[in-house]
Order: structure tokens, then sequence, then C-alpha cells
């Protein structure tokens, strides 16, 4: 049985995760981290891949948008409901550990 809504919580949240419902689709918000419990509009994030991405086909291919300042969104191009955001200084920490082979998976 599911347990009804805490009242401290927004009721677009999910209770486990801390992740909030913008626009019908589920986020992570940088704002979680600082204790921000709001509802807030999605912004009109602007979606680019990388250019082997571009060929039809490739299929699915992660986009990233940059251009809400303070914001780094993280979609997949067949799911494109489920954004992900993190901070730029999150994002350059992980870019520079993609860099050095951290996630590499033919290690």
């Amino acid at each position: 049985m599911r347990r009804p809504p805490r009242p401290d919580r927004n009721p677009g949240q999910d209770e486990r995760s801390g992740r909030v419902a913008h626009n019908g689709a589920w986020t992570d918000s940088p704002q979680r981290e600082e204790g921000k419990r709001t509802m807030t509009v999605r912004p009109d994030f602007e979606f680019v891949s990388a250019a082997a991405c571009r060929d039809k086909r490739v299929g699915n291919c992660m986009e990233v948008a940059v251009n809400v300042p303070g914001i780094v969104a993280l979609r997949e191009s067949v799911n494109p409901d489920l954004v992900i955001e993190t901070t730029p200084e999150k994002w350059t920490a992980f870019v520079e550990a993609v860099r050095g082979g951290e996630y590499d998976l033919n290690a």
C-alpha cells in the first residue's frame, strides 16, 4: 500500500529519489541539493548530440543542453522526456573523468 505524501514534500516530488516532475517528466535538479523542494517549469533546453550521433543509422544517443545558465541537462534521444539536470561543475568533473579513461567500457 502506498503511503500518502508527506505534507513537507512537493506533491510532484518522488519521496525516495527526490526527483521532481516537470511538465509530466521526472528530472533530477541541482536545486534539490540546496534543499529546495519547489516545482519549477522546465527551461527551454536546446539539446545537441555528438556529430557521430547525427547519422540516423546510429540510433540512441546522449544529448546535452548547456544553453540555460547554471544547468547542464542530459537526455537520451530515444527517451527525450526524461531529463537529468546537473551543475556545470559536476559536468566538468564527469567530462574530465571520461577523457581520463575512468569510464572506458573497453578497458
